[in-house]
C-alpha cells in the first residue's frame, strides 16, 4: 500500500481558515476537542486538507487537555526561526536531520506567518505503527526536539534571557493542534517519505 492510503486517526477541524487569524483560536480549539471532529482519513487526504486551511492535532483526543490523547501516528513539528542567534533553518536543512536519524518525513507546507525573510514550515511525519503509550509518545517527541539546537538569549520584546530553540518545543504537548495553511504557501508531498520504525 502506498504511504498515500495510509488511514490514520486524528482530530481534523470542520472549517477551512483562511489565516490565524480568522477567528479566535478559541474557535478553533472547542471544535478539535470535540468528538465529531474525530476523523479517520488517509495521510495525502490530510495533507490536502492541512494546505487548504483545516487544522488538526497530531493524536487522537477525546477532549481538550492532554490526558484526553488516546493515540497518535501523525507527528507535525514547527520551525518557526524565532532565534536572534541561531541560523535560519531551512527545509532542506530540517528534513536532513530527520534523514539522518531514518526517518523520511511525509510532506512540509509553510504556515500563515512565513515572509521571506523568516521562513515558517512544519513538517510531517508518519510511524509505521499507532502509539497509545504516553510514555512511548513524549519520548518520541523529546527525541525529535532534541536533534535541533537551542541557545540562550535576550527576549526581543522584555531583555528577558529565554530559551530559544530552531525547533517549537511546544510539540511535546499532546492537546497541541496545529493550522493549516493556504495553497498560497509553499507545500510539498515527498514521494519518498515512508513511515518510520518506533
Amino acid at each position: 500500500m502506498s504511504i498515500k492510503n495510509l488511514c490514520v486517526r486524528l482530530n481534523v477541524d470542520t472549517v477551512s481558515l483562511s489565516s490565524k487569524t480568522a477567528e479566535p483560536e478559541s474557535h478553533t480549539i472547542m471544535r478539535l476537542k470535540s468528538a465529531s471532529t474525530q476523523t479517520e482519513i488517509t495521510l495525502y487526504d490530510l495533507f490536502h486538507k492541512l494546505i487548504n486551511g483545516y487544522s488538526c492535532t497530531g493524536g487522537l483526543l477525546d477532549g481538550r487537555t492532554d490526558d484526553t490523547w488516546l493515540q497518535q501516528q501523525v507527528w507535525l513539528f514547527d520551525f518557526d526561526n524565532k532565534s536572534v542567534t541561531l541560523p535560519k533553518l531551512t527545509i532542506e536543512a530540517a528534513v536532513e536531520v530527520f534523514h539522518k536519524v531514518g526517518i523520511k518525513p511525509v510532506f512540509v507546507y509553510e504556515t500563515y506567518s512565513s515572509t521571506p525573510e523568516a521562513r515558517k514550515f512544519r513538517i510531517g511525519c508518519v510511524s509505521m505503527g499507532v502509539v497509545t503509550c504516553t510514555d512511548t509518545r513524549r519520548r518520541l517527541v523529546q527525541g525529535i526536539t532534541d536533534l535541533f539546537p537551542t541557545v540562550q538569549e535576550p527576549d526581543q520584546k522584555t531583555g528577558r534571557i529565554i530559551t530559544v530553540a530552531q525547533i517549537d518545543r511546544a510539540c511535546v504537548d499532546a492537546a497541541r493542534f496545529f493550522y493549516g495553511t493556504t495553497p498560497a504557501h509553499y507545500n510539498k508531498w515527498f514521494d519518498d517519505g515512508e513511515a518510520f520504525n518506533i
